[in-house]
């Protein structure tokens, strides 16, 4: 039943998420879909095809799986989405979603929680939020508490070898917010950057012992995508990225 969580977590892999929507049968209204990543196996006395379930029950489990699970999320597509994509993609769309919302579910986690709290004590210009309480702290600040929470359940996508999203999103989050650049800019920004994290990801050989390759490359995506933004010179970026080394 664990074959492919067990080859997932065999290739280092701490945390497994199943994903499933409902509402795809519905005449009209959204179509949602829940993500759930547990740490390892975790048989749940009475789980079963929600369908088959009674309210009661189903409510029960709901507040067990929460307890038991590293971190869980919900996503949806709107109706207007469904008419405009058709069902299948929409239902793909709110899966995604739910996914993705899985960053916001590491924001709960006590570390991040800890982390933020002290982060909107220590003052400064309020630029950029923290994704999950919505306050207001200086740039530096909210990039660091938002790539923590994007990172903190081991959820973050990746690519070959390495996590780019979790380095360059909270980057060009921050950043963006602060100088108030356009979607254009923060687009352009965040896709660059991520791009820098994974070619120079790719360029690594060998094994990695006692050390990740995200951490090595990240600080130039993130330096990069920072710089982008704040419209530095060719030179200024060259500086930003030569601190990196």
């Amino acid at each position: 039943m664990f074959r492919i969580e067990d080859d997932a977590r065999a290739e280092g892999h701490r945390l497994i998420a199943g994903v499933d929507e409902v509402g795809r049968g519905c005449l009209a209204g959204p179509v949602y879909a829940g993500a759930v990543a547990f740490e390892g196996p975790e048989p749940l006395l009475g789980l079963d095809d929600s369908k088959a379930l009674p309210p009661e029950v189903r409510e029960d489990l709901a507040v067990r799986i929460r307890a038991a699970a590293a971190g869980a999320a919900v996503g949806a597509a709107t109706a207007a989405e469904i008419d405009a994509l058709g069902i299948v993609d929409a239902t793909l769309l709110a899966m995604r979603r739910a996914l993705e919302n899985l960053a916001l579910a590491g924001a709960t986690q006590p570390d991040v929680e800890a982390v933020a709290a002290l982060a909107r004590t220590t003052g400064g210009a309020a630029q950029s939020r923290l994704w999950a309480c919505g306050s207001k702290v200086p740039a530096a600040e909210a990039a660091f508490v938002n790539a923590l929470a994007a990172s903190a359940l081991d959820y973050d996508s990746l690519h070959d070898n390495v996590h780019p999203e979790a380095i360059a999103l909270p980057v060009a989050w921050a950043v963006a917010s602060a100088m108030r650049a356009s979607g254009e800019e923060f687009l352009r920004a965040y896709i660059l950057g991520t791009e820098a994290i994974c070619r120079l990801a790719e360029s690594a050989e060998g094994p990695q012992k006692g050390w990740t390759i995200g951490a090595v490359v990240g600080t130039f995506g993130a330096a990069l995508t920072a710089s982008l933004l704040l419209a530095h010179s060719p030179d200024a970026t060259a500086h930003a990225l030569g601190l990196c080394l």
